[in-house]
Formats: C-alpha cells, structure tokens, sequence
C-alpha cells in the first residue's frame, strides 16, 4: 500500500468533504463542516493519498509572528492507526521549519469536556510532542471547553 504525500496546496473541499462526512464523532455538526469547508481553500493544505485514493489531509492557519495553528487534520477511519496523521504533521512540520516558523499550536475539545471520542485526537497530538497549555472553557461555550496544546518547532534556549 503506498502512501504518497502532497503540499502544501490550496484546500479542496472535494477531496475533504467524504474524508469529513466518514468523521461524524468530530465532523457531525452541519454547519461546522460546511464552515470547514467553505474556508479550505484559504488554508495551505498537504493531503495524503493512499493507493492513489485520498486518504487524508491537513490544513493550518498563519496567525503571524512566527506562529501556526494546526486548523484541521482528519483521516480516513478505516486508515486510523497506520502512520497517515503523523506522516501528514510530519510534511507539515518539515515545511514550517524551513519557513522559520517556531510554534504550532491546534484547539481541541478539553478533557474536562465528557465527550469521550476527542480523547482519541488529544493522545494522537500528545504522541506528536504537542504539550498542553491551557483549557479554556468559555471560549467555545459552556458545553465545550477549548483546550490549546503547543508544540515547539525549534528548540528554545532558556
């Protein structure tokens, strides 16, 4: 099975509409998905393909100041658990770090929330070297706490 990477590119909400709609423990709301994506095309995006079909992809947002956030990652479920989602961040790092960019960071639902598939994510970022940094819990609404988890692409001197 060969797995091929590319990127960065404009997103395309054709190839990450099915690969969201297989995703409804994240993608389920309706209208996020379609805020997803109708903003893609916005965000520089690597898209994994395996055996020729889309099996993957990744989008991340400039915030400035030598900063990125990880906007949207999401894999193919039957493809979970076979290197898709690290070979993506990795190709995505690789090219923050030769535009110089420092920091990544990407808001997730907080585990003070009870809803059990975000678990999931959190332990994949956590697996990546994304280090907590703080939950906010009225940023997205009272039923959903945001947590923000940073993930340093240089090493830093103190």
């Amino acid at each position: 099975m060969a797995l091929t990477l590319h990127g960065p590119a404009a997103g395309a909400p054709d190839i990450a509409e099915p690969i969201l709609r297989a995703l409804p423990a994240w993608f389920g709301n309706e209208a996020a998905l379609h805020k997803y994506l109708a903003g893609l095309p916005e965000h520089p995006t690597f898209t994994a393909y395996r055996d020729a079909q889309p099996a993957g992809f990744l989008c991340l947002t400039d915030h400035g100041l030598g900063s990125f956030e990880l906007h949207l990652v999401a894999v193919r479920p039957e493809l979970h658990g076979h290197g898709i989602g690290s070979a993506l961040l990795s190709a995505a790092e690789s090219w923050l770090r030769r535009r110089g960019v420092r920091l990544l960071h990407v808001k997730t639902l907080g585990p003070s929330s009870p809803d059990r598939p975000y678990a999931k994510p959190r332990r994949f970022y956590t697996q990546q070297g994304f280090k907590p940094l703080s939950e906010f819990p009225q940023l997205w609404g009272p039923d959903t706490p945001c947590l923000v988890i940073l993930k340093h692409l240089w090493p830093t001197r103190l």
